[in-house]
């Protein structure tokens, strides 16, 4: 089985998705398609098609999605989950508390504890170490 997570690459996200995802992979014994996080193309802005175009590989290629906007701009989730969701892959959905959803949340399935627990424990650390804005 093979997951994509997709979360917003400002606001210190790809710093907890480098270290979220090992501990998934651990958890679940699942492979991580998300390339985005490695990809030196997502720091410019200059390739935008190429950044999309993995992006969408990247979430056919996997069997189901985990989403963790971490900030109210993480646009790209929405457009993760809808592909997601027309490709019928599960998608897990995780928001802040602070963070206002839309009514596409309702079609997604809560994040298991044990990743939410990961997740919150390593948002918290990149708090505390300065790398991750206040959302």
């Amino acid at each position: 089985m093979r997951f994509y997570l997709g979360m917003n690459y400002n606001g210190g996200g790809i710093s907890v998705a480098k270290r979220l995802i090992p501990e998934l992979v651990k958890l679940t014994g699942h492979e991580c398609t998300s390339r985005w996080v490695w990809s030196e193309a997502h720091e410019g802005k200059e390739y935008l098609l190429t950044i999309a175009a993995t992006d969408l590989v990247d979430i056919a290629c996997s069997d189901y999605v985990l989403l963790a906007p971490l900030t109210g701009t993480a646009r790209g989730c929405h457009v993760e989950m809808g592909l997601a969701l027309g490709l019928d892959k599960p998608v897990y959905l995780y928001r802040p508390r602070d963070v206002e959803g839309v009514g596409f949340d309702s079609l997604c399935l809560q994040w298991k504890f044990e990743w939410k627990e990961a997740l919150e424990r390593i948002i918290s650390e990149e708090k505390d170490r300065g790398e991750l804005l206040k959302t």
